[in-house]
């Protein structure tokens, strides 16, 4: 269904310690932010006052990082699967 394995696997990885996509969509738009996360989301509230810890960055993207495919294009194709995708893993998303 992905345009590659890895994309589908940084797919999976949503919201889990590493990097991973997470589809995003709004009244106006819809894309992918490749996110970076210091500890899963399960373990965000146990580190409170820990100290200094990047606990999560994210940014959009335009393409896969692993084989280039424009994201777009399977935004498109996939519209109904991708408001899935990004209902469910909504939660993760940095507001």
């Amino acid at each position: 269904m992905f345009c590659c394995t890895p994309f589908e696997q940084l797919w999976k990885n949503a919201g889990m310690r590493g990097l991973s996509v997470v589809p995003k969509r709004s009244e106006e738009t819809r894309f992918f932010l490749l996110q970076s996360r210091g500890c899963d989301y399960k373990q965000i509230e146990s580190l409170v006052g820990v100290g200094k810890i990047n606990i999560a960055s994210q940014i959009g993207i335009q393409h896969c990082p692993f084989c280039g495919s424009i994201l777009v294009g399977w935004i498109q194709k996939n519209g109904a699967e991708f408001d899935r995708m990004a209902a469910a893993s909504k939660i993760y998303l940095l507001e």
